[in-house]
């Protein structure tokens, strides 16, 4: 199961784009998909100026548990 799990997660991780990052982050956190979520984090860091302006992001920040968007404006601060 490990291995379809790290192949799912490659395989999603080459597809990443600012459009989907964030939905795909949110899958990464709820199915403890390490390696995808790293790569979500990177491409985070790399693109925050447009993914701030996403949707996407927009959804996560009105949401009442905004972990996530600590950890990535965190990670984007520290890093």
């Amino acid at each position: 199961m490990s291995e379809l799990k790290f192949y799912l997660e490659d395989k999603i991780s080459s597809l990443l784009e600012v459009d989907n990052v964030i939905d795909n982050y949110r899958y990464a956190c709820l199915y403890n998909a390490a390696g995808l979520k790293e790569n979500c984090k990177a491409l985070v860091r790399s693109n925050f100026g447009q993914v701030v302006k996403t949707e996407a992001w927009d959804k996560l920040c009105k949401e009442a548990d905004n972990k996530e968007v600590l950890e990535l404006t965190n990670y984007f601060y520290n890093v």
